[in-house]
């Protein structure tokens, strides 16, 4: 009898279990996210992790590219469950900057949430406005316009000058990160000129458009 009793009790406590994991599952992914903006905000406040509470902006650089990349590398592998758990931890990397912006008093994750979208519906009139795109190149092409269009607008590039004090022109080139490696750094801006008309099939092209210039 004791054993059976025993047994009762395992079973109880497994249904338990699996009743608290099912209810888990069904939260909703805003759920889920607020519950992972509190974890990270409980690691960083006093009596918290000392790890996470040393941390800053400078010091978590280097994991930011290596979550990235490990991303990269669980997308290749046609391993889902890596590939989810990556994204995970790439998602930590973004609420971890946010905490301590939040810290800081600069920005909390609410405006990184609506700043990102703001822009996905500004940049897509064809499917939340008036106007239409034939394709995917059109659809690039408005993109950087639209780009451009924001960054006049709020005057990000014309106040910037060169060296002989005259303001800087916007360039569709514009929001290519100087922080790319130098091959990386020249693909986008070979892709950001094709998306205008700069795009060739072969070398003579290119020619002919130097001496046209």
């Amino acid at each position: 009898m004791p054993t059976s009793k025993k047994h009762t009790k395992k079973a109880k406590k497994l249904r338990l279990r699996d009743r608290k994991r099912a209810k888990q599952k069904q939260l909703t992914p805003g759920e889920w996210f607020e519950k992972l903006v509190a974890v990270q905000a409980r690691l960083r406040a006093p009596n918290g992790c000392p790890w996470d509470r040393e941390q800053t902006h400078e010091s978590l650089r280097t994991y930011l590219i290596e979550e990235a990349y490990e991303v990269l590398e669980a997308l290749e592998s046609g391993d889902d469950t890596k590939f989810a758990e990556e994204m995970g931890d790439l998602l930590l990397q973004i609420v971890f900057h946010s905490q301590i912006a939040r810290e800081e008093g600069r920005f909390t994750v609410v405006e990184v949430i609506r700043e990102i979208h703001d822009k996905m519906i500004r940049r897509h009139p064809h499917v939340f406005g008036e106007s239409h795109a034939k394709d995917s190149a059109e659809v690039l092409r408005n993109w950087e316009q639209i780009k451009a269009e924001e960054r006049r607008a709020d005057g990000k590039w014309q106040n910037s000058k060169d060296g002989g004090g005259v303001p800087k022109q916007a360039s569709l080139l514009d929001g290519v990160s100087r922080a790319l490696p130098a091959t990386l750094e020249g693909f986008q801006l070979t892709r950001k000129a094709s998306r205008i008309g700069f795009d060739w099939e072969d070398a003579s092209g290119v020619f002919e458009k130097m001496q046209e210039e």
